[in-house]
């Protein structure tokens, strides 16, 4: 069995390091800690819910974890989370694992599995012909990561004055702009890539197409009764073309359901 409190220490001690007498910067570092620590919880609630081998599940809660372990020297080096004009934090979290002691402990084939969900769990999608090992702990990292960063982006979405553009990663805000090409990704079925986002609408639009990437149906389930989506709709222009992005996001979500919105 995993010790998760001696890893919750070292997570919590090696995200210290980091500290910053700047209130905005430690603003961002406490970010994303808690938010590693949100995962892990919401990894926990996920992976209850599921008929998995139990080493798969605990492999699981630890890459959850630790999955944004790399966004801590990120912004110590560049002041951003932006990995567009800084680093791949996945791959930054998978070199800081691997140069550091986290995963002592565990078998060198488990340290393979956590490493490899770190360094693929933000990529545009989860990889083909993956071991069952692998596949079930990105399918479970990345569906909780999306959990709460759904959560966490609503809030700064709705309190204008809270803005953070180190969060919002510096797009341009305008209350009825967003790019076409993002639209027409969601209305086709695909993923909106952070490589497209040019306003603050786009950035609402991509959490919308994520409806095309849970893999668990007791994520889908939980962002239903969250309410993630009709937060996220509200928040966007009343135009034609996010009309035809909510009948689409309906039509994904809510079969058999009566959305509430």
């Amino acid at each position: 069995m995993i010790d998760f409190s001696s890893h919750l220490i070292r997570f919590c001690s090696f995200v210290d390091e980091f500290c910053s007498k700047n209130p905005e910067d430690q603003e961002n570092i406490d970010l994303k800690k808690n938010h590693s620590l949100r995962v892990y919880q919401e990894a926990k609630h996920l992976t209850a819910c599921l008929d998995a081998p139990e080493r798969y599940i605990q492999l699981s809660r630890l890459t959850a974890l630790y999955h944004d372990i790399g966004r801590f020297p990120q912004y110590f080096q560049y002041g951003s989370f932006n990995d567009k004009i800084t680093v791949n934090h996945g791959l930054m979290g998978y070199k800081t694992l691997k140069n550091n002691s986290f995963l002592s402990g565990i078998s060198a084939k488990e340290r393979k599995t956590v490493l490899f969900g770190v360094l693929n769990h933000n990529r545009a999608k989860i990889p083909k012909a993956l071991p069952e090992s692998n596949l079930f702990v990105l399918e479970v990292v990345r569906d909780s990561d999306k959990l709460d960063i759904m959560n966490v982006l609503l809030a700064y979405f709705e309190d204008e004055a809270n803005s953070n553009s180190v969060v919002t990663l510096g797009l341009d805000s305008h209350p009825d702009k967003y790019s076409q090409k993002v639209v027409d990704s969601l209305l086709s079925g695909k993923l909106v890539d952070y490589q497209d986002l040019v306003w603050i609408n786009d950035f609402k639009l991509m959490l919308l197409s994520w409806v095309h990437d849970f893999n668990f149906s007791h994520t889908q389930s939980q962002v239903i009764n969250r309410g993630y989506m009709e937060r996220v709709l509200s928040l966007l222009p009343g135009t034609a073309d996010i009309r035809d992005v909510k009948d689409r996001i309906y039509s994904c979500m809510y079969i058999n359901q009566s959305p509430t919105a």
